[in-house]
C-alpha cells in the first residue's frame, strides 16, 4: 500500500462516510503519522466539495492523479471537471481519459442517469482529448462506440468510427459492429440493423445469443414493438434461444410505455424460467407500479424483491426512496436516501433529489426546525449537500417558492449559497414566466459579490429555450452581458439550431460571441 494510502485511511475523512460524524475519532496510526494528516496541515481544497471554488487551486492536476491512484471515483470526476473549466487537459494521458469514460459508463459520477445526458458529457470529453492532442487507443475508442451506440447516438458513432478508420484501427470486428447494430435497431435503421445482425452470427450459440440480446435491447429502447417481439419469435423457432436478458427487454419495453397488463405477463413468464428472476426486471416493474399509481402492487413486488435476497445496491434504495414520495414519508425517504449513498461512491440521481422534495413536502423559511428533526429521527446530519440536493428536488418539481427557502436555510446554517444554487432558483422561476423574482435574485447575488458562472449562464439559456420562454432569455442575457460573462460556441450552435439562424436573440448572442472572440485576439496580440 502506499504511504499515502496508508496515511489517509487512518483518520475517518469529513463528509466521506456519515457515520464518521456520529461516532468519536479512533486513532489507529502513531502520533507522528497522524501529525502528516492533522486537519490543520491538510488542504482546504480537499475539504471543498465545490467545482466552482475549486477551480482557484494550483494543485488541481495533482490532486486527479492522486484520486486516480487511490480510485476514488467522486473526486476524479470532481477535479476532472476542474481540469476541463480552467482547460488544463494538456498532461492527461489516454489512460487517464479511459478512466474517466468508464465512469461515465458506471453512471457514477453525474446527476442525470439518462441517455441524453450521457451524450452530451461524452461530447465533452471527446473534444477535451481533441483539444489536448490525446490520441486515443483502440481500447478507449471501443469503449465510446459501446457508450454511444447504448445511447443510440449516431452522430457520435460515425465521428468515432472516423477516427479508427483514420487511425487503421479495426471497425469490422464484433466487439464494434454489435454497438453499430444496437444505434441503427434503436433509431429505427432496421435493414442495416439486420444486416450487422447476419453478418456477425456464426455457431457460437453463447456469442449469437449475447448479439441477439443487443439487438432486442435496441428494438425495446427504440420502442420498436414489432421488430422487437419478431425477433424474439425467431430466437425462440430458430435460435438462439431466448434467456431471462431477452425476456427482461422485451418486459423493459412494456413497462417504459406504461402497459401494466402486458408487462406482467412477461414477468409471469420470466417467473416460471427461473424462481430468481433478474433483479432489474424488479426494479422497471416497480417503477411502472409506481408510474401507474398502482402503490399496492408496488409495496408487494417491493417485498417480493427482499425475500429473494438479491445484493442490495443503491437502486434498491432509490425505490424505497420512490415509495417513500408517493406515501409522503419523509422520513423514511430520507432513511432510504443516505443507506443509498452514505457509504457508497455515487452520485444521487435527479429523479432521486425529486423524490427527496416530493416527500419532504412544500417548505417554509420557518419549517427549518421541522426538517432538522425529520432529518435526525432519519439519522441523517444536516449538511450543505443535504439542502443542495433538495434544492435540486423543488427545482425539478418546477416549486420556486420552496427552492428560495432553501436558498435562506443556507444562509440561515451560515452556509454559503453560491451562484449555481441561485441559477438552480431563478431558473425555476423562469420556466413559471416569474421575470420580477428572476431580477430579484440576479440582483442580490450581484450585490453580494458573488457571480454566477458561464456554465450555470448557459443551462438556463438552454432551459428557457426549451421551455420556449424567449422573454425569459433576453432576460438572462441582459445579465450574461452585464456580468461580462465568457460564451462558449456550443451554446450560440445550440440556440440556432432551436431558433433558427435569423432569430433576434440568436443574431445578439452571435454579435456578443463574436465580440469576445476579436477581443481575446487583440489582447494576445498586444502580448
Amino acid at each position: 500500500m502506499h504511504l499515502r494510502a496508508a496515511l489517509r485511511a487512518c483518520v475517518p475523512r469529513a463528509g466521506h462516510t456519515l457515520l464518521a460524524l456520529n461516532q468519536p475519532t479512533r486513532l489507529v496510526a502513531p502520533p507522528v503519522l497522524f501529525s502528516l494528516r492533522n486537519s490543520s496541515t491538510q488542504p482546504a481544497a480537499r475539504r471543498v466539495r465545490d467545482v466552482n471554488t475549486l477551480v482557484k487551486d494550483p494543485n488541481a492536476f495533482k490532486e486527479f492523479k492522486r484520486a486516480l491512484d487511490l480510485n476514488r471515483y467522486t473526486e476524479i470526476w470532481r477535479w476532472y471537471r476542474v481540469l476541463y473549466r480552467t482547460r488544463d487537459l494538456e498532461r492527461l494521458s489516454t489512460r487517464d481519459f479511459l478512466k474517466v469514460v468508464e465512469l461515465v459508463k458506471e453512471n457514477r459520477v453525474f446527476f442525470e442517469r439518462n441517455d441524453a445526458a450521457r451524450v452530451r458529457i461524452l461530447n465533452q470529453i471527446w473534444t477535451a482529448m481533441a483539444n489536448s492532442k490525446i490520441k486515443p487507443n483502440p481500447d478507449l475508442c471501443k469503449l465510446f462506440v459501446e457508450l454511444y451506440g447504448r445511447a443510440g447516438d449516431v452522430a457520435g458513432l460515425e465521428k468515432v468510427q472516423a477516427y479508427m478508420k483514420e487511425a487503421g484501427f479495426p471497425v469490422l470486428e464484433r466487439g464494434v459492429q454489435q454497438w453499430i447494430m444496437l444505434a441503427a435497431a434503436r433509431t429505427g435503421n432496421f435493414e442495416q440493423a439486420q444486416r450487422i445482425y447476419e453478418s456477425l452470427k456464426n455457431s457460437d450459440a453463447a456469442r449469437d445469443r449475447v448479439l441477439a440480446n443487443s439487438l432486442l435491447m435496441g428494438y425495446s429502447r427504440g420502442r420498436h414493438e414489432q421488430q422487437m417481439l419478431q425477433l424474439f419469435e425467431s430466437m425462440k423457432t430458430s435460435g438462439p434461444a431466448p434467456d431471462g436478458l431477452s425476456h427482461y427487454h422485451v418486459l423493459d419495453y412494456y413497462a417504459s410505455v406504461g402497459n401494466i397488463k402486458e408487462m406482467e405477463e412477461w414477468f409471469a413468464v420470466m417467473r416460471k424460467i427461473a424462481s430468481r428472476p433478474l433483479q432489474s426486471a424488479y426494479n422497471v416493474a416497480i417503477y411502472a407500479y409506481l408510474a401507474a399509481n398502482q402503490l399496492d402492487k408496488a409495496r408487494e413486488l417491493f417485498k417480493e424483491v427482499e425475500q429473494h435476497t438479491y445484493v442490495p445496491d443503491y437502486r434498491h434504495d432509490d425505490l424505497k426512496v420512490a415509495l417513500a414520495a408517493q406515501e409522503g414519508d419523509a422520513i423514511a425517504a430520507w432513511k432510504s436516501f443516505r443507506r443509498a449513498y452514505a457509504s457508497r461512491k455515487k452520485v444521487a440521481s435527479v429523479q432521486v433529489m425529486i423524490n427527496l422534495a416530493k416527500a419532504t413536502g412544500p417548505v417554509k423559511e420557518e419549517d427549518l426546525e421541522e426538517f432538522k428533526k425529520t432529518l435526525a429521527l432519519a439519522e441523517y446530519p444536516m449538511t450543505s449537500n443535504v439542502l443542495a440536493y433538495l434544492l435540486r428536488g423543488y427545482r425539478g418539481l418546477r416549486d420556486p417558492v420552496s427552492a428560495e427557502t432553501i436558498l435562506r436555510w443556507m444562509a440561515s446554517a451560515k452556509w454559503t449559497a453560491h451562484g449555481g444554487n441561485y441559477a438552480d432558483v431563478i431558473g425555476t422561476y423562469l420556466v413559471h414566466g416569474d421575470v420580477e423574482n428572476a431580477k430579484r435574485l440576479f440582483n442580490e447575488v450581484r450585490e453580494k459579490g458573488q457571480r454566477i458562472d458561464r456554465y450555470s449562464y448557459a443551462s438556463l439559456v438552454r432551459r428557457c429555450v426549451r421551455e420556449q420562454k424567449l422573454a425569459e432569455v433576453a432576460l438572462v442575457l441582459d445579465n450574461l452581458e452585464q456580468d461580462d460573462m465568457f460564451i462558449s460556441p456550443g451554446l450560440v450552435e445550440s440556440m440556432r439550431e432551436a431558433l433558427g439562424a435569423e432569430h433576434d436573440l440568436v443574431k445578439r448572442i452571435t454579435a456578443v460571441f463574436e465580440k469576445k472572440v476579436q477581443a481575446s485576439k487583440a489582447a494576445k496580440s498586444m502580448a
